[in-house]
């Protein structure tokens, strides 16, 4: 059986899709990549927190600066400056995060 590792959830900004790989965007800057895909990491219990904004996206909740509206697209400011769109689906997912 394979075992899922990854960083402390602490130290994790947000996780990225890329393929059936995912990128693990850390706190200092560094990146780790899996062979997983980042729907097994969202079942993980460990990540139940992370919120799934788009396809591509896993965030951690903690590190989310701003979120704001701009138009019909809604926008996730992380502590780290990136800026990440919400799809529509996802909207009322972080919708109590908005004014």
């Amino acid at each position: 059986m394979n075992t899922i590792s990854y960083p402390q959830h602490t130290n994790i900004l947000y996780l990225e899709a890329d393929v059936n790989y995912t990128i693990f965007h850390l706190i200092d800057g560094r990146k780790v990549v899996s062979s997983f895909t980042l729907k097994k990491y969202e079942q993980k219990q460990e990540l139940g927190a992370f919120l799934r904004v788009s396809k591509s996206y896993l965030l951690n909740p903690d590190f989310i600066k701003n979120c704001q509206r701009q138009g019909n697209k809604t926008l996730v400011e992380l502590s780290n400056g990136k800026i990440m769109q919400v799809s529509r689906r996802k909207v009322r997912l972080v919708k109590g995060l908005i004014d």
